[in-house]
């Protein structure tokens, strides 16, 4: 059973007060219920028909008062979806045919978005790559403490190498030791 937009946020005011992104959230939650058919057109098979969907929220309202308004915001939610590359132009169907990546058909729930867009905020790709591989698996999962401490770890290693350190010297005594190679202190 779907599940509706009212059962997501059960006033439009509070729908409209949230952000794109946000939005996008609470339309994915929405969109992943279906799952192969809406059983009105919109979703069938996996697609999902842009146009079925918001005619059918136009004819059918969930907000009664405030539907053009909400249909405007969840279109900006669409939107985003579409850029983050969660809803797919179906290139073998009409214009307002798309499908949900493979992505987007894990993110079931609040928390999965939630911890998709805190991944979202630290991008691999500005990672050092051998921190990015030895950490960013720990950072998508959530496991914060393990990931910084990954990644201090790694910096030392890095450091103990490039500065020839020897093994015991790890922490504060390390950095300052590596600094001192770099900026020599003059005498007083």
């Amino acid at each position: 059973m779907a599940l509706s937009l009212r059962s997501l946020i059960p006033n439009a005011d509070d729908l409209l007060a949230l952000e794109p992104e946000e939005i996008a959230g609470i339309l994915l939650m929405h969109l992943n219920s279906y799952g192969d058919n809406s059983g009105d057109g919109s979703v069938h098979l996996g697609r999902v028909n842009q146009y079925n969907f918001f005619n059918n929220l136009h004819h059918h309202p969930e907000y009664p008062n405030r539907q053009t308004e909400v249909n405007r915001a969840l279109m900006e939610g669409w939107a985003w979806l579409e850029s983050e590359g969660f809803l797919i132009r179906d290139a073998d169907q009409t214009a307002h045919m798309f499908f949900l990546s493979r992505r987007a058909m894990r993110l079931k729930s609040r928390d999965d978005f939630s911890a998709y867009r805190k991944a979202s905020l630290l991008p691999k790709g500005q990672l050092h790559p051998l921190i990015a591989a030895k950490v960013y698996p720990a950072y998508l999962r959530g496991e914060y403490d393990t990931a910084v401490f990954q990644a201090f770890r790694e910096v030392q290693i890095s450091v103990r190498s490039a500065g020839n350190f020897e093994a015991d010297l790890v922490g504060r005594d390390l950095m300052r030791e590596a600094f001192r190679l770099l900026i020599p202190t003059s005498p007083a």
